[in-house]
């Protein structure tokens, strides 16, 4: 017995000092960002009943709403991406064409789609003024070839027809 003393009087000092270590340094709680509320939000309570009213098409979705759109199985109804590496060029392009400002490099990207859907997110959610996409139709500004198929509002699924004689 005295020649255990040593090991868990040690193990008693580590564990000690680990909690100490724990709780000065300071809790942060992990940013919720624009791209996350882009990517991840897969509208899990929003209505999905607009989208069976749709002729076949092919939509381009973030991965989390890809995922939820999928698991309905609207016929006809194809979506870009799904939280899957396969997903990964498409996902790419997702990012491209929410980040560009360039109306010809968007409308290179939109060209293979009928739709583009999309959660709504806050307003003020941080790095918004790095996807301007997004923080335009978040915010109701009009997008050359871009038209609502549902009304504006402050939460919930959002989808965006996709006239490709009007894309810039």
């Amino acid at each position: 017995p005295a020649g255990l003393a040593w090991p868990v009087g040690a193990m008693a000092c580590l564990a000690l000092a680990l909690v100490v270590a724990v709780r000065l340094v300071p809790q942060q709680r992990p940013g919720y960002d624009a791209f996350d509320h882009l990517l991840s939000n897969g509208c899990e309570a929003a209505d999905f009943s607009p989208l069976a009213a749709l002729a076949p098409a092919r939509i381009m979705t973030p991965p989390g709403l890809g995922l939820q759109i999928l698991s309905r199985r609207y016929p006809g109804i194809a979506v870009s991406t799904i939280p899957f590496h396969r997903s990964s060029p498409a996902i790419s392009r997702l990012l491209a064409t929410f980040m560009t400002t360039s109306p010809a490099e968007r409308q290179a990207h939109l060209q293979a789609y009928d739709y583009v859907a999309f959660c709504r997110a806050p307003r003020d959610v941080p790095g918004l003024a790095r996807l301007p996409l997004f923080e335009a139709l978040l915010n109701d500004r009009p997008v050359a070839g871009l038209h609502a198929v549902l009304p504006p509002s402050a939460e919930g699924l959002a989808i965006y027809r996709i006239d490709p004689a009007a894309l810039e």
